[in-house]
């Protein structure tokens, strides 16, 4: 059976989950308001982009005060 799944990994390559630890920098949680437009749109970009909102709002922020 623990062959079946390494071989199955070998072969088709491991995908990233959640559940898979990252090296990034510490996170906060901060309540922040939005228009609800933006936040329709963040989302449905974020979707079709498989990021999640949080990352997506994280570049975002970070690319306006890089070149602001």
């Amino acid at each position: 059976m623990g062959n079946d799944l390494n071989n199955f990994v070998m072969k088709k390559g491991k995908e990233k989950t959640p559940f898979d630890k990252k090296n990034e920098e510490k996170k906060v949680t901060k309540l922040v308001r939005i228009s609800e437009d933006v936040q329709i749109k963040a989302k449905i970009y974020s979707v079709q982009n498989k990021i999640r909102m949080t990352e997506l709002l994280d570049l975002a922020v970070k690319e306006y005060l890089e070149n602001h």
